[in-house]
């Protein structure tokens, strides 16, 4: 959001000027819901505002976004324990989103899942993908798609996901410009194109490769038969042996690698490089942070 920060006497205060709040509204208009804003709140609107409002307004009669009550979570139970109701049938039942539903099953600790839905003869056409970027591209939501292709919100969020690597519609949107479905798509990194099925098999095949050739160098450095040069600060696992020595057992350069001590958890732990946790520590200091992100943030975006 543009942000502007301007120096008032002894304190400093946030200014968004109204042109350039519109202009970074329209290229996020999934991130806000025009129906929780008043019609002129902010003085005159542009306008594709009111026809995001009315869409808006829409999408929220067709799914909550109220926190749950008890009556929501016993039939959310009820309509499970039949086992023949799948996230498009219980998404319009209970008027939520299938993310939502599947959210709630987790926090409640439900044993039972929707039934999951069958791919035959669901296939996508030429006409099912222009309307889907239509619909991305002048701001409906991933319900009201749905509803007009016949299918889940479930399933047209994995088939975003497939080509263009987020759900983020917005995203979405200006990758996809003016052209057709499939246009600006991104090129995946390793670890996303190890998880999609179109290139699984060939990412795969392409890291064995590159394993048994990292394997066949370090074959070709001759040092396998000295065990000192995994406790050495100058070995590496690529370039062998960086004091330039070719024999372990007459290697006057040997440094062996330094203990560590956790600033967190006050463990030893042994690393070439310095680090002031150690690997768990770093791990869990990356998850606790991903926690505090989703109470921080995520919640008040749901608000």
């Amino acid at each position: 959001m543009p942000v502007h920060y301007k120096r008032i006497q002894q304190k400093s205060v946030r200014v968004v000027y109204i042109e350039e709040f519109w202009e970074w509204a329209e290229k996020n208009r999934s991130f806000i819901d025009f129906s929780k804003m008043e019609p002129l709140a902010l003085g005159m609107e542009p306008d594709w505002v009111p026809e995001q409002r009315r869409k808006d307004f829409a999408a929220f009669a067709i799914q909550r976004k109220d926190p749950w009550t008890p009556a929501d979570d016993s039939r959310l139970r009820m309509l499970l324990k039949q086992h023949r109701y799948g996230y498009m049938e219980l998404s319009e039942m209970l008027h939520r989103s299938a993310g939502a539903i599947q959210r709630r099953c987790t926090d409640l600790g439900l044993k039972e899942r929707p039934v999951r839905a069958s791919n035959r003869g669901d296939e996508w056409t030429a006409d099912d993908y222009c309307i889907l970027a239509n619909g991305i591209r002048h701001g409906d939501s991933y319900t009201v798609i749905g509803n007009a292709l016949g299918k889940s919100e479930k399933a047209v969020r994995g088939k975003v996901y497939f080509v263009y690597l987020t759900e983020r519609a917005d995203k979405v949107r200006v990758l996809m410009g003016d052209g057709e479905w499939g246009d600006g798509a991104p090129e995946p990194t390793v670890g996303q194109a190890a998880w999609l099925s179109r290139t699984r098999t060939k990412v795969l095949r392409d890291l064995s490769a590159l394993d048994a050739i990292l394997r066949k160098r370090m074959n070709d450095l001759g040092y396998d038969p000295f065990w000192q040069r995994f406790m050495c600060m100058n070995w590496d696992d690529i370039g062998g042996c960086s004091a330039g020595c070719t024999d372990c057992d007459e290697c006057t350069e040997f440094i062996r690698i330094r203990p560590q001590y956790c600033a967190r958890c006050g463990g030893t732990f042994y690393e070439r490089k310095e680090n002031r946790f150690c690997g768990a520590c770093r791990v869990a200091r990356k998850k606790q942070a991903q926690r505090h992100w989703a109470r921080t943030y995520a919640k008040g975006v749901q608000k």
